[in-house]
């Protein structure tokens, strides 16, 4: 694609702006002293999505160009919130950029201090000025239960904002930050070094561009536009999907499998169909009920009938090199994803689902990186109302067909999933609860899978609501042993500026760690 010409994406991210900025809505900004809210601000001022920014913070900011200067500031105390109400009143959207390190902290009591009671303390107050959307910038593998200080406090954070009941949260769990610090954090600039064959190779593996957060930022603010109705107002019910229908493809793989479940426990929909290139043989008697239709995905055009009237789509097909070969390998992840994306979209699906891999990106190295960031990319400029893609970690499950290799590295990437749980490995059954929240969560109707380019990477961001599932589900050794070092890197990063990972989503809005 030419770099220089407009894109459908670029185009549809440009009537979002125009069409947000008339709704005359204002923001705070929280940490707008810090690298990824210096970013945000500036982003923020260049796009120009508000009628009013508000900057709050402990002291007041030197600026010296004139449309930050203009920026109105409010100086509170964190260490009393309570008196500072009237601070956070009127607000439509909040966005948290707080964070600190131990060291800077000077005592772990301090850090839980700023990385926590700070944090959910502001959020109080916003939820109830009347903020419908707050965004907190948070840490990949966050988990209340790590054993990590970091990663703990960070998963507690998340979960307890998740339970304000905001009309969306949004919770960015991003890899390792890539700026360049005024402040002095030696291991931190070391640890980014390293990094830095990470950022060329799979750019959104294990670290994340500050500039590149702070437009996924905007960009998911900007998508929560008014649903259409008549009333010009949101749809906040969570309530199931009443009588509409779905088909699943891939359902014979593990992550269809585990979907499949999913649904027939829950059943949100009226009619659930499989579509395969064989029919799949059941003992369970709920399944043997599900209606199946068997296609040729090399002829897949003269299949449209069996892609017409569905509401929601879901794409979980899926091989591996050695099992089907350069060829075949980019046959089944690009031209029969791609194919069926387009046939559910001229059938009428409105939400498609696709299981993708984190750190994908076209322009990798790696074949697997390659198709899948390419296969991610046109399928979400197919122009459906809302498009998932989930970038889930190593997917940790006991697969029936014999995978040597693979079961060795996900025992030796046990250790991790304790630790960490949802750093580099995502269980099976989380990712299907994901996709399964995400269909549920009413949100407007506008394309939620959107690219961010820049000269030397694409990166993918896909936040919704409490769900921003971002990992790689890699099936070939290479990327598996890149995948192991960047375990051991990124543990080292930790205690330094980890960026923070997820979203727990407004385009995230489903929390699902």
């Amino acid at each position: 694609m030419n770099m220089n010409s407009p894109s459908t994406s670029q185009t549809a991210r440009t009537d979002l702006l125009e069409q947000y900025r008339g709704y005359g809505k204002t923001c705070f900004v929280l940490g707008a002293s810090g690298e990824s809210g210096k970013a945000l601000v500036r982003e923020l001022v260049r796009l120009k999505p508000f009628e009013r920014i508000v900057l709050i913070g402990r002291r007041k900011l030197d600026y010296q160009d004139y449309e930050l200067q203009a920026l109105e500031q409010r100086i509170i105390n964190f260490d009393r919130l309570d008196s500072h109400k009237a601070d956070f009143d009127g607000f439509d959207v909040g966005y948290c950029c707080l964070g600190t390190t131990r060291e800077k902290a000077g005592s772990a009591e301090e850090y839980f201090k700023i990385d926590h009671d700070y944090v959910l303390g502001a959020a109080k107050l916003a939820k109830e000025g009347g903020a419908e959307h707050f965004h907190v910038i948070s840490a990949m593998g966050a988990s209340e239960t790590s054993w990590i200080p970091y990663l703990a406090i960070k998963g507690r954070t998340d979960r307890e904002i998740a339970q304000l009941n905001f009309d969306r949260a949004s919770i960015y769990r991003i890899g390792a930050l890539i700026v360049d610090r005024v402040e002095s954090r030696p291991l931190e600039i070391v640890a980014m070094y390293m990094m830095k064959p990470f950022a060329l190779l799979t750019p959104t593996l294990v670290t994340t561009p500050v500039e590149i957060l702070a437009k996924a930022m905007v960009m998911n603010t900007v998508q929560d536009q008014p649903s259409g109705a008549e009333d010009g107002s949101h749809h906040k019910s969570n309530s199931a999907v009443l009588n509409k229908t779905s088909f699943i493809l891939g359902a014979r793989w593990e992550s269809g499998k585990a979907l499949l479940k999913e649904l027939v426990k829950l059943q949100p929909f009226e009619r659930i169909v499989l579509i395969g290139r064989r029919k799949l043989e059941y003992e369970d008697e709920e399944l043997q009920k599900l209606e199946q239709r068997v296609i040729n995905f090399d002829e897949i055009e003269k299949h449209k009938a069996d892609f017409e009237g569905f509401d929601v789509g879901y794409c979980c097909l899926g091989t591996t090199r050695g099992k089907a070969g350069v060829e075949g390998f980019f046959k089944i992840e690009h031209d029969y994803v791609l194919g069926s994306a387009k046939l559910a979209k001229e059938g009428g699906t409105k939400h498609f689902h696709l299981v993708s891999s984190k750190g994908v990106n076209e322009h990798s190295w790696f074949l697997y990186g390659a198709t899948k960031g390419r296969t991610d990319r046109e399928v979400s400029e197919l122009g459906f109302e809302r498009a998932s893609i989930y970038r889930p970690a190593v997917l940790m499950v006991d697969r029936v067909e014999r995978r040597l290799f693979e079961k060795v590295v996900i025992w030796l990437l046990k250790p991790m999933q304790y630790i960490a749980p949802s750093f580099i490995t995502t269980p099976i059954e989380t990712l299907a609860k994901a996709m399964l929240i995400n269909t549920v969560q009413a949100q407007p109707p506008v394309q939620r899978s959107w690219r961010l380019r820049s000269w030397w990477n694409q990166a993918a961001t896909d936040y919704y609501g409490f769900l921003v599932m971002r990992s790689e589900r890699s099936e070939r050794s290479i990327s598996y042993s890149a995948l192991l070092v960047a375990g051991l890197m990124s543990g080292l990063a930790q205690r330094v500026r980890m960026g923070t990972c997820t979203v727990r989503v407004g385009e995230d809005d489903a929390l699902c760690v």
